[in-house]
């Protein structure tokens, strides 16, 4: 049996919100800075580092980077979505849209992704956040959400098994994605032989 002990979110990290731009994302391939948008994470398979458009510094004051531990946060749209930052990204922000999470000392960003998508969290923020088919979950809402944390033995096996489960799905997207395009194949060259 796991043990638990159950903490508010906002006692186990510091919420910030994502880097501050007015209008639309300035891109500049000579840009000094990366940036994660909506469209570069995945609840299934996390962030596509490879996808970030790069940008100028907008504003003055320099910008608090990801860093490996952090977790991106959407609570806007349709889905509710939290991806861990599994590697050290270097000059890289959130945009606006994400709420990023800066986990305490101890807690597992793997494991707490993990739960912000479980069933038992996904309930949690319908229930209370805003909107009816386009949801807004907000900062006290999120800071509110009751987290299990097991002990830092138990934390890790988790995530080990979490982290095993991210790749198997990946894994199985890709031969879904194979098999799609053979399809394809086959369907296209019956086509051209009649």
């Amino acid at each position: 049996m796991v043990y638990c002990e159950k903490y508010l979110l906002k006692e186990i990290v510091e919420i910030q919100s994502g880097y501050s731009m007015r209008g639309s994302i300035p891109e500049d391939p000579e840009g000094q800075i990366a940036i994660v948008q909506m469209k570069d994470v995945k609840q299934e398979s996390g962030i596509n580092w490879n996808s970030l458009v790069r940008i100028r510094q907008v504003s003055k004051r320099e910008p608090r980077y990801l860093e490996k531990g952090d977790v991106v946060f959407s609570g806007r749209g349709t889905t509710i979505f939290a991806a861990p930052v599994t590697i050290e990204p270097g000059k890289v922000v959130a945009s606006p849209q994400f709420f990023i999470l800066i986990p305490m000392k101890g807690i597992n960003a793997v494991f707490l992704s993990w739960f912000i998508n479980s069933n038992i969290a996904q309930r949690y923020f319908w229930k209370h956040a805003g909107g009816s088919s386009i949801i807004n979950v907000n900062r006290n809402v999120l800071e509110n959400l009751l987290v299990p944390v097991p002990s830092s033995k138990d934390v890790n096996a988790f995530s080990n098994l979490i982290q095993a489960i991210y790749t198997e799905n990946e894994l199985h997207n890709k031969l879904i994605n194979k098999r799609n395009r053979l399809m394809e194949i086959i369907l296209t060259n019956s086509m051209e032989n009649e």
